[in-house]
C-alpha cells in the first residue's frame, strides 16, 4: 500500500521528483567515480611497489657518506660498502632464507650501444648480481632460460646483461620524443649487442681509453634491477673489480634479504639495523604510501560528502514542502483513522523510493563517467611499462554499500518532515 501510494504522489510532482532526483544521482555518482580511482590508483601504485620487491625481501645498504644529491647514487664513494662477514652474520639470523649481493663496478664506466639506426654512448654503472636472483627478476620462463643457458658461457664475452624496465619509459619519453626517433619495446631490444666500456666517461676529463672495451649481449629487462645502469652476472664484476683495484673483488653495494614469512620481516629488519647497516623494506613502502594516500583518500571522499549533504539538504526541502502544501491531504489520512506511523511511513517510503531511484541511476552514470574518463585517461597519460589497464577498479560490495548510503541518506534527511507531517492534528490540517 505505501509503495503504490508514494509512486503516485512522486509521479504527480514529476519536476521536483526529477530534480530532487538528479541532485542525488550526482552525488552518487562522484562517489562512484572517486571511490573507483582511489582504489585504482591504489592497486596501481601496490603493483607498481610489488614489482620492485616482495613483502618478505630487504635491502640492506652501508650508512650513507653524506646528505648531498650525490649520496642519492649509490657508488662506492657516497656509502660505506657491504663486506662479506656482514653478510654471513645477516644469514645467521632467525627467519632469514637468503641472501643475495649486489656489487658495483668501481670506478667510472660508459656504455656504447647501437639502436634505430644510431649510435649513443652515455655513462653508466655496471652491476653485478647473483644469477638465480636476476633469473627470478625475469617476465618470462623463456628469457629465464635463456639467462640460464647465457651464464653457463661466461666468462667468455658476451656476457649476458639486464636493463631497467624503467628505461624504455626514460627512452620513449626524453630521447625517441625530442629527436624524433621510433618507440622502442622489450622484445626490440631484447638480444641486442652492448659494449661497456671500463673506467671511460663521456663528462668528465680523466678518459682512459686504453681500457679494453667489454662486450655483452642483452638477455631481458627486470623491474628490480638498477635504473642507471647494466647488470652483470657477479662474477663478471667480481673479476673486473679484480683487475682494476682487487679491494673492490669482496666489498657489496648492497644486499637483497629473502625472509621466510612476511609476518617476520619487521624482526628481522630491526635486528640489521642494530648491526649498523640501512635497511629499507616493501612493507615501509607500503606504509609510507599508505599514510601520505589517506590524504588524497580523504580530499576525495570530502567532496563526495560536500555533494550528498547538498542532495541530502535538497530531499529534505522537498518533503517540507510536500508536507506544506499536502496537510488537507493528511488531515483526511487521519480523520479516516491513520496513525502517525501509518503517516510517516508513506513519507519515508516516497524518500526510500527517491534513494533506490537516484542510488541505481547514480552507480549507471558514474560506470558510464569512470568508462569515459578511462579511454581519455589511457590516450593522455604516457605509454609506460607498468601502465593499467584501467585507472579505476569497483567491486560490487563497494557500489553495494553505495547503492545502500543513498537510500539511507535519503530516509534521512526525510525523517524530520515526515515526523512534522506525522504530528500534524487532524483538525489544524484540514483547516488549512
Amino acid at each position: 500500500m505505501y509503495y503504490r501510494l508514494a509512486i503516485k504522489n512522486l509521479m504527480s510532482q514529476r519536476l521536483r521528483t526529477f530534480l530532487t532526483t538528479l541532485g542525488l544521482t550526482v552525488g552518487i555518482a562522484s562517489l562512484v567515480v572517486f571511490t573507483g580511482l582511489s582504489a585504482g590508483l591504489r592497486q596501481a601504485i601496490y603493483t607498481n611497489i610489488l614489482n620492485n620487491g616482495s613483502l618478505t625481501e630487504l635491502t640492506v645498504q652501508g650508512k650513507s657518506g653524506g646528505s648531498s644529491l650525490l649520496s642519492l647514487i649509490p657508488t662506492s664513494q657516497t656509502k660505506s660498502h657491504i663486506t662479506p662477514q656482514n653478510m654471513a652474520d645477516i644469514e645467521k639470523i632467525p627467519h632469514v632464507t637468503k641472501v643475495y649481493p649486489e656489487m658495483n663496478y668501481g670506478n667510472v664506466s660508459s656504455l656504447q650501444i647501437s639502436i634505430v639506426g644510431q649510435t649513443f654512448q652515455t655513462d653508466t654503472m655496471i652491476f653485478g648480481m647473483p644469477e638465480e636472483y636476476l633469473a627470478d627478476t625475469l617476465t618470462t620462463p623463456e628469457l629465464q632460460n635463456e639467462w640460464n643457458n647465457a651464464t653457463q658461457n661466461y666468462p667468455a664475452q658476451p656476457y649476458p646483461a639486464i636493463l631497467s624496465s624503467r628505461i624504455i619509459d626514460l627512452y620513449n619519453f626524453t630521447v625517441a620524443a625530442s629527436s624524433k626517433l621510433p618507440h622502442l619495446t622489450e622484445q626490440e631490444l631484447t638480444g641486442l649487442d652492448l659494449k661497456l666500456l671500463p673506467d671511460q666517461s663521456t663528462f668528465f676529463n680523466s678518459v682512459n681509453a686504453n681500457t679494453n672495451p667489454e662486450t655483452a649481449k642483452l638477455i631481458g629487462f627486470s623491474d628490480k634491477t638498477s635504473l642507471i645502469g647494466v647488470t652483470l652476472p657477479i662474477d663478471v664484476v667480481r673479476k673486473m673489480n679484480q683487475q682494476l683495484d682487487p679491494k673492490y673483488q669482496d666489498s657489496y653495494l648492497q644486499l637483497y634479504v629473502e625472509v621466510d614469512s612476511a609476518d617476520h620481516t619487521d624482526e628481522v629488519q630491526q635486528t640489521i639495523d642494530k648491526m649498523g647497516l640501512d635497511t629499507t623494506s616493501t612493507q615501509q613502502q607500503i606504509q609510507t604510501f599508505e599514510q601520505n594516500f589517506r590524504f588524497i583518500s580523504l580530499g576525495l571522499s570530502m567532496i563526495s560528502f560536500v555533494i550528498l549533504i547538498v542532495a541530502g539538504l535538497m530531499i529534505a526541502n522537498t518533503f517540507f514542502s510536500a508536507t506544506s502544501e499536502r496537510k488537507n491531504e493528511i488531515g483526511i489520512f487521519r480523520a479516516l483513522g491513520a496513525s502517525r506511523t501509518n503517516i510517516q511511513m508513506i513519507f519515508l517510503t516516497e524518500a526510500s523510493l527517491l534513494g533506490i531511484l537516484g542510488g541505481v541511476v547514480g552507480i549507471i552514470v558514474g560506470l558510464v563517467g569512470e568508462f569515459v574518463l578511462n579511454i581519455i585517461a589511457q590516450k593522455i597519460l604516457p605509454d609506460v611499462t607498468n601502465k593499467p589497464a584501467s585507472i579505476f577498479l569497483d567491486n560490487w560490495l563497494t557500489l553495494l554499500g553505495i547503492f545502500l548510503l543513498s537510500i539511507f541518506l535519503s530516509t534521512f534527511f526525510a525523517f524530520i518532515p515526515a515526523n512534522q507531517a506525522a504530528h500534524l492534528e487532524p483538525l489544524d490540517a484540514l483547516n488549512e
